[in-house]
């Protein structure tokens, strides 16, 4: 019997491990900003990140994040990282301290790495 809980705690570690992870944004800014290059809006909500364009979600990141990382840098910025096979793309999101403004850093497809400050709506 022992054994056989053992082995139904380690396959529930082994699916949880391969599987999307949760988004919990935590003390990062939520709201909207706007990428003035592809006139998109970043929508962060407290479980979960969107791309809209004219009002409809064009990406939905529920459920497609990978290696989601939330944390305070030494220079005094909130950063996020996270990747996602979907997109084929690892983002790094990050918001100074004090500052509405959020920047917004990932590798386009054509290779050429692609940074934005974004203005809250």
């Amino acid at each position: 019997m022992k054994k056989v809980v053992l082995f139904f705690l380690l396959a529930m570690l082994a699916v949880s491990v391969v599987s999307a992870e949760d988004i919990n944004l935590g003390k990062f800014p939520l709201g909207e900003w706007l990428d003035t290059n592809y006139d998109a809006y970043w929508v962060f909500e407290s479980d979960n990140i969107m791309i809209k364009q004219n009002g409809a979600v064009v990406f939905d990141f529920k459920d497609q994040v990978e290696n989601f990382k939330l944390e305070a840098t030494m220079a005094g910025e909130v950063e996020m990282k996270f990747s996602c096979d979907e997109a084929g793309r690892d983002y790094t999101i990050s918001n100074k301290m004090g500052s509405t403004d959020i920047t917004l850093m990932f590798k386009r497809d054509d290779g050429v790495d692609y940074s934005v400050n974004m203005k809250r709506q």
